[in-house]
């Protein structure tokens, strides 16, 4: 059974700041991250954002997938999951495409028995705009049976309107 430690959201440390094995980043796949953890990601790591770019660019990914980078390189502290919840950035995340990462996800972790820990966020709950109560049922459901452990993180809820994004507390 797979161990699942949840993070609180009043917590000061992120999951960019933990030294995870593996970090799963929720990214679009325009190959663009302009705010939420993508963003933040972007801007603490520059060399794995540039990984991302290249995955869109070359393998053209589809909502749902998650791609794993080549393990040899040495430029990060940890190994980045790119998972694609979404089309475009300003767009919602859909429940099927979290499912599906979710799938993919348990795969990619099965072949890496050597992994100790994977730090997740709420994927799909912040600028995707799905409820956690609907995304969590299918986290447990599909990443049953791994032996690495899940920190899962939480976020502060997000506001979008017009374009704009404000904080409005946390969930």
């Amino acid at each position: 059974m797979t161990e699942f430690v949840y993070v609180s959201e009043s917590s000061r440390v992120t999951m960019l700041d933990v030294a995870h094995d593996v970090i799963v980043i929720p990214v679009n796949r325009m190959g663009s991250a302009v705010a939420g953890l993508a963003g933040a990601y972007a801007k603490k790591f520059p060399q794995g954002f540039g990984i991302y770019q290249l995955i869109c660019r070359d393998k053209r990914p589809h909502p749902g997938d998650v791609h794993v980078p080549d393990e040899s390189h040495d430029i990060l502290p940890h190994l980045p999951f790119f998972m694609f919840t979404k089309d475009h950035w300003s767009e919602p995340s859909r429940i099927e495409w979290i499912e599906e990462g979710f799938k993919q996800l348990h795969d990619e972790l099965k072949l890496r028995p050597w992994i100790r820990d994977v730090g997740l966020p709420k994927v799909g709950c912040g600028l995707g705009l799905l409820r956690w109560e609907d995304v969590h049922p299918l986290m447990v459901k599909h990443l049953d049976g791994v032996k690495q452990i899940v920190h899962v993180y939480g976020s502060n809820t997000l506001r979008v309107s017009q374009g704009t994004i404000s904080r409005i507390g946390t969930e």
